[in-house]
């Protein structure tokens, strides 16, 4: 009876190691929830000297962080004075852009 009682408990201690190795991690790394963020490419946009939204044109933006963060950019008319936020979280803004539309 003690073999078996034996036999049971290295069983169940083997399965416990072998089933808690694990190959990809499940879930963000926890350096981009408690890293330090640093601004590694500056902001920037495709178009610097000016945008034609009659033309159908739009603007991408470009930053790089070196953790995730959560970003707002807020777009305000020059002449119109037309408002227009975009709200987002990434490491990098490369799939951030603006097709001219506004709240206002």
């Amino acid at each position: 009876m003690l073999s078996i009682i034996r036999n049971i408990v290295f069983l169940f201690a083997s399965l416990t190691f072998i089933s808690c190795e694990k190959e990809v991690f499940v879930g963000p790394a926890i350096e981009t929830l408690y890293g330090t963020l640093n601004v590694l490419e500056p902001f920037s946009n495709n178009k610097p000297v000016g945008v034609d939204f009659s033309v159908n044109d739009t603007v991408k933006f470009e930053c790089l962080f070196s953790i995730t963060a959560d970003y707002q950019i807020d777009f305000i008319g020059r002449n119109s004075g037309a408002k227009f936020t975009m709200n987002g979280s990434n490491i990098d803004l490369s799939d951030s852009y603006w097709l001219g539309n506004s709240e206002w």
